[in-house]
């Protein structure tokens, strides 16, 4: 009986282990291509006074920048991957996941590059939650 009871424990032990891993940040549930990692201004959010940017790292971080006179604050918001294939310009969605145990918010999103000069690639994440309103969110890589 006592044999029973702690394979029991053991067995539920791992069980809670294996999930816990799976939502970890060590172990993402996608790729972060060096495509979409870099810093990101935000077009909405920017003024002549400051700059506002998202920042993806190759790590998976996922970052807010603001820039205002020569400084630069940052504040991590959780981490985020590519859901998909970056060829898939119609199934691919970039993910955001705040805490490990929280599920991730995934949008579709357009990859291209502007052809003024310098040429730079413009992100814009289709379907991105503002305050009042729904929109797409544009991004222009930072020079």
């Amino acid at each position: 009986m006592m044999v029973d009871l702690r394979r029991l424990l053991l067995v539920g032990l791992l069980l809670t282990a294996t999930a816990c891993a799976a939502n970890s940040l060590l172990f993402h549930a996608g790729p972060r291509p060096p495509e979409l990692t870099g810093v990101w201004i935000d077009v909405e959010k920017t003024t002549a006074a400051d700059t506002s940017a998202w920042v993806l790292s190759a790590d998976g971080s996922d970052l807010s920048a603001h820039f205002r006179a020569g400084k630069r604050s940052e504040k991590r918001y959780g981490s985020w991957y590519l859901a998909g294939s970056l060829g898939d310009t119609t199934g691919r969605a970039l993910c955001f996941q705040r805490r490990p145990r929280d599920g991730a918010t995934c949008r579709a999103f357009r990859l291209d590059t502007l052809s003024d000069a310098p040429q730079r690639r413009r992100l814009t994440v289709r379907g991105y939650p503002g305050t009042h309103h729904v929109s797409e969110r544009i991004l222009i890589e930072q020079p």
